[in-house]
C-alpha cells in the first residue's frame, strides 16, 4: 500500500482579551500504511507583524486546520516539512506496543 501523509493541527494558544492573536500552534504529521501509523508532532511560536500574513486580528476566522497548518508548514519550510514527513514514513517500519 502507499503511505498517506496528513497534517493536522492539535491545538493552539491564544490570547484571551485584545485582539486575541495565535501565538503557539501545535502540529502533527501522521502517516498510514494499512493499519500502521507513524507520527511527529510538535509546538511552534508564532512570531506576530513581522508581515501582512501575520497579523491575525479574528481568532475565530483564522484558527481553522487549514490556515494553522499553512502556517505551521510555511513557517518550518519545505525543506524541514519534507525531512517531517520523511521520517513519519521511516517511522512506519517500526510500531509502538503497550502492555
Amino acid at each position: 500500500m502507499a503511505t498517506t501523509i496528513t497534517w493536522s493541527q492539535e491545538g493552539y494558544y491564544a490570547a484571551t482579551t485584545g485582539k486575541k492573536l495565535v501565538s503557539k500552534i501545535k502540529w502533527k504529521c501522521t502517516g498510514v500504511d494499512g493499519s500502521i501509523s507513524s507520527f511527529e508532532e510538535g509546538v511552534m511560536d508564532i512570531e506576530m507583524g513581522k508581515t501582512s500574513a501575520d497579523l491575525v486580528d479574528d481568532v475565530s476566522i483564522f484558527a481553522t486546520d487549514s490556515n494553522l497548518i499553512a502556517v505551521a508548514k510555511s513557517r518550518l519550510g519545505d525543506d524541514q516539512v519534507s525531512e517531517i514527513e520523511a521520517r513519519v514514513t521511516a517511522g512506519l517500519s517500526q510500531q509502538w506496543y503497550t502492555t
